[in-house]
């Protein structure tokens, strides 16, 4: 097991600019020890440039980061060289070294000693593929390769790794399986990981936390389950998952709207735009009801259907598959649960 601090990351007030552009804004940021975490946000807004400013092939314009409880960028500036951070870093295309076996590839980073061999057989062994060492890395499917990416990445016991969209270069079908066998290596070996990804269902499905970053800063950072039922902000709501926007007036812990009154989980007072997920959607047929269904699109798992409200709002609701209510039908709207609301 990895010997860590009890916080493996901390990052206080991290800038990094380019021209005009601020790519990482003021960030701030703590990782517990042996905790997974996904870093998740739209193309561009500077999650990446994070990930190399914490392995050290950036150096920030200003801020501190602290690694394994130890200093590697301080208020000055300077920072410590990347092979000096005890950061293992997994590449989104894996840069296994294709002139090396899958053996020296694990053994790369490792100092010559009577532990290194036991080391790399004992990570081939994790990563289920105790066989395959004396195989080169063309001879690997796409996940068996990312599975070596991530044992040498390992093999020198770094207080902290560094996952670069690690997943987004493997078809659907094998995604879910090879991000799931990750997640259980890095828990088998009590490591510490940061990961960056766009894709929410990966970062929500497989990450202890989520962080969100949205133009260079991040905006929430909680467990998956928090963030998705409770977000921060609505630029978080809108981003994570899929998201009705219903406004309303607020009165304490109701609001007025369209479809009725509403339960809100925190007081509000005046206009607000309610936050309501697709799933705690429920449809009743009525005639009389002046909302109608415009759109029905079935996905075998679930239906999801287009409601315009009698204001002209468009409404998202995901039902079980078994419901077959017909396009034009009018519907009544029922909402499961207490809401999050945002100040118009």
């Amino acid at each position: 097991m990895i010997s860590i601090e009890t916080t493996a990351l901390s990052i206080q007030h991290l800038s990094r600019r380019y021209g005009s552009l601020t790519a990482v804004n003021e960030v701030s940021l703590d990782l517990a020890a042996g905790k997974f975490m996904a870093l998740l946000g739209p193309s561009g807004c500077g999650k990446t440039t994070l990930l190399r400013l914490i392995a050290g092939f950036e150096q920030p314009d200003s801020g501190v980061i602290m690694i394994g409880g130890r200093t590697v960028v301080g208020p000055c500036g300077a920072g410590i060289p990347p092979e000096q951070r005890r950061v293992g870093m997994v590449f989104q295309d894996y840069a296994l070294f294709p002139h090396l076996s899958v053996a020296q590839n694990v053994a790369y980073g490792l100092p010559r000693s009577s532990e290194r061999e036991p080391r790399v057989q004992e990570l081939l062994s994790l990563v289920g593929l105790a066989d395959a060492g004396r195989r080169m890395p063309h001879e690997l499917s796409g996940g068996q390769q990312q599975r070596v990416a991530l044992a040498r990445a390992l093999a020198p016991r770094p207080a902290l790794i560094l996952l670069d969209e690690p997943f987004s270069n493997l078809d659907a079908g094998l995604r879910m399986a090879v991000r799931n066998e990750v997640r259980q290596i890095l828990r088998r070996e009590g490591a510490t990981a940061l990961f960056v990804t766009h894709d929410q269902e990966e970062a929500l499905s497989i990450a202890d936390l989520v962080g969100v970053m949205i133009n260079g800063r991040i905006v929430q950072v909680a467990p998956p389950r928090e963030l998705y039922e409770r977000p921060a902000t609505r630029a978080v709501a809108a981003f994570v998952g899929t998201a009705n926007f219903v406004p309303a007036e607020a009165h304490g812990l109701v609001a007025q709207s369209v479809i009725g009154r509403l339960p809100l989980l925190a007081p509000h007072h005046g206009p607000v735009s309610v936050m309501i997920r697709p799933e705690a959607v429920e449809l009743e047929a009525d005639d009389e009801s002046p909302h109608q269904i415009v759109e029905r699109n079935y996905f075998g798992a679930d239906v999801r259907y287009e409601v315009r409200l009698s204001d002209g709002t468009m409404l998202t609701a995901r039902l079980a598959p078994w419901h077959d209510v017909p396009v034009g039908a009018r519907v009544n709207i029922v909402v499961r649960g207490a809401l999050v609301a945002f100040a118009e």
